[in-house]
């Protein structure tokens, strides 16, 4: 029981690498440029028609993990109650849980919580900019046979 618990968790690691990969390759041109057309032309059903490609690279990892959590939670063994007391942390990582920010809209904000919300905020940066970017690319507002 013990390898299969591990395979899930791998698993799903493997998933969600590959959705948060999809994710950060969308606004690039390899994506527009190549991998769109295809995936249109495969995943292009009667039914979902032209968001079935969205739907299925967006939300079925997500249901996919959320599966195999709902698996790997009833394979994994029940702690007893010796176990389930808090086991001792090494001090090196008790500088990621000291508090940082403490305001009163957002509470206690420790480290971790404010560099991942800090790498969020440059990511959305940086997706807005290479959209734009790419998309500024494609314009054509000129006329036909007109020189730009």
């Amino acid at each position: 029981m013990g390898s299969s618990v591990v395979l899930m968790r791998t698993i799903c690691f493997a998933v969600f690498l590959g959705w948060l990969l999809v994710w950060a390759l969308i606004p690039t041109k390899v994506y527009k440029n190549t991998w769109t057309p295809k995936l249109n032309n495969k995943l292009n059903s009667t039914y979902f028609r032209e968001q079935g490609t969205n739907l299925l690279l967006f939300s079925f990892p997500v249901m996919l993990i959320a599966l195999l959590g709902c698996v790997y939670l009833h394979l994994q063994k029940k702690p007893n109650k010796l176990q389930s007391k808090r086991k001792m942390r090494s001090p090196r990582l008790f500088f990621s849980q000291r508090p940082v920010l403490v305001m009163a809209p957002l509470g206690i904000v420790t480290a971790i919580e404010l560099t991942i919300a800090v790498m969020f905020v440059a990511f959305l940066i940086w997706s807005l900019a290479n959209y734009l970017y790419v998309s500024f690319g494609h314009l054509h507002m000129h006329k036909a046979g007109e020189k730009v």
